[in-house]
C-alpha cells in the first residue's frame, strides 16, 4: 500500500500540474499565437518529450530541490528536497509535452464552421474558446491526460531521483506536510530491488506481482485514452 500510495500520489499531483498548463499551452497554440510564434514554439514543447528523464531527476536535485526547500522550510517544516512534491514537479514537466501537444492537435481539428458560427453569434474570442472549442474538443483532452497519466505511472528514475525513496503511507493529520514528506513508488522500488535479488525467490515473486500490477495499470490507461479519443475526435 505505501508503494501503490507513493506511485498513484506522484501521478495524480503531477496531473493536477500539468494538465491545466497543457491546456492552457494547446490554447494559446492553436486559437491566440501568430502563425510565426506557432512554428517556433510548438516544435520546442515537442522537444521536450526528448530529453532524457535521468535528466529531467537531475535538474530537479540540483535546482528544484533546493529551491523549495528555501520557499517552504518555515512554513511545512520541509526537511528534504526530495519528496512528494519535487518529484510530482518534475512529472508534470516530464508530460506537460505530451498533454499540450495531443490537445493542441485536438483543438485545431475543430470545426471552422464551429468558430464562424460563434462569431456570427457575436461571440468573442473568449467566449468562443470557453463555450465551444473546449467542449468540441473534449474528447482530445480527455485522451491527452488519459496518455500523460499512463506515461507518468511508469516513470522510474524521476521517482528514484526525487522522491526520497521511503516506503510509508502520509499521515493525514499532518495536513500540507504529507506534501514535502518522503515517498516510494512501484517503478523505482523495482529498479532498486530487482539487482539484489534471488532469481525466482519471494523476493523476485514480490517484485515480478509489483511490475505485473504496473503493466496493467498502463495497458487499461493506454487503451482508455486511445478508445476515448478515436471514439470522440472529430473527423475530417
Amino acid at each position: 500500500m505505501p508503494l501503490l500510495y507513493g506511485t498513484l500520489a506522484i501521478t495524480l499531483l503531477a496531473m493536477l500540474i500539468a494538465l491545466p498548463l497543457g491546456v492552457w499551452t494547446a490554447l494559446f497554440l492553436s486559437e491566440v499565437a501568430p502563425p510565426r510564434v506557432r512554428e517556433w514554439l510548438k516544435p520546442i514543447i515537442e522537444l521536450l518529450a526528448s530529453v532524457p528523464t535521468v535528466v529531467l531527476g537531475y535538474f530537479g536535485l540540483m535546482l528544484v530541490a533546493p529551491g523549495l526547500v528555501q520557499v517552504f522550510k518555515n512554513a511545512v517544516h520541509m526537511e528534504s528536497g526530495r519528496c512528494l512534491m519535487t518529484a510530482a514537479i518534475m512529472m508534470a514537466v516530464l508530460i506537460l509535452p505530451t498533454i499540450t501537444s495531443i490537445a493542441e492537435d485536438s483543438l485545431r481539428s475543430v470545426p471552422t464552421a464551429l468558430r464562424e458560427g460563434a462569431d456570427a453569434l457575436g461571440m468573442g474570442p473568449a467566449e468562443c474558446m470557453r463555450g465551444v472549442v473546449l467542449p468540441a474538443a473534449k474528447g482530445g483532452i480527455v485522451g491527452a491526460a488519459l496518455l500523460g497519466m499512463a506515461r507518468a505511472i511508469g516513470e522510474t528514475m524521476i521517482v528514484w531521483i526525487l522522491a526520497g525513496g521511503s516506503a510509508t503511507l502520509p499521515v493525514l493529520s499532518k495536513g500540507a506536510q504529507a506534501l514535502v514528506q518522503p515517498v516510494r513508488g512501484i517503478p523505482d522500488t523495482i529498479a532498486v530491488e530487482m539487482g539484489n535479488v534471488e532469481f525466482a525467490g519471494p523476493h523476485y515473486g514480490h517484485l515480478f506481482l509489483l511490475g505485473l500490477l504496473l503493466f496493467l495499470f498502463t495497458v487499461v490507461i493506454n487503451l482508455s485514452g486511445h478508445a476515448y479519443v478515436r471514439r470522440h475526435r472529430w473527423q475530417s
